[in-house]
């Protein structure tokens, strides 16, 4: 009887095991809490970089002029992936729609990319070369998913050497 009793206990706690296992990777069931700022990460870079007003001005400017245009940019995006997700759930989709909505996915990130791209490379015009290697040592790309790269490192990487 004592057993059968084991038997059965083990038996329990297999099952539970593979269920914990099966639904680890599942996003469903992701308990991962939002990314959170904290002061401890935020730093001046104009105070590090000793920017003049000058270079602050226009690197403001700059900054406002990227943010206008991503912001259409990655609004389009949304809702192209909102409704490739609809697409998603929706028995014998449109195998047409789904191509063209992926193929829009896939051109509004490389304009975002290369918008991205664009932004880097005027900043680091009104910056001297100083000023670049040190940009170049404090935007460090934190894993493998940085934003800024779309294969390794940050786009401010080949700063130094320009």
């Amino acid at each position: 009887m004592r057993k059968n009793v084991l038997l059965f206990a083990f038996l329990i706690l297999l099952v539970f095991s593979a269920a914990q296992v099966a639904t680890a990777g599942s996003a469903w069931n992701s308990n991962k809490a939002p990314r959170e700022l904290n002061v401890e990460d935020w730093t001046s870079i104009a105070d590090t970089l000793k920017l003049t007003e000058e270079q602050t001005v226009k690197i403001q400017s700059l900054q406002k002029s990227h943010y206008e245009k991503t912001k259409v940019l990655k609004s389009e995006l949304q809702d192209t992936m909102f409704t490739l997700k609809q697409l998603r759930w929706q028995k014998n989709a449109d195998q047409k729609a789904v191509v063209e909505k992926i193929e829009k996915v896939n051109e509004l990130r490389n304009k975002l990319y290369e918008e991205h791209q664009k932004y880097h490379r005027e900043i680091e015009s009104v910056l001297t070369r100083d000023q670049r290697e040190q940009l170049k040592s404090i935007c460090k790309p934190k894993g493998k998913s940085h934003r800024y790269s779309k294969t390794t490192g940050s786009s401010f990487s080949a700063l130094a050497t320009t």
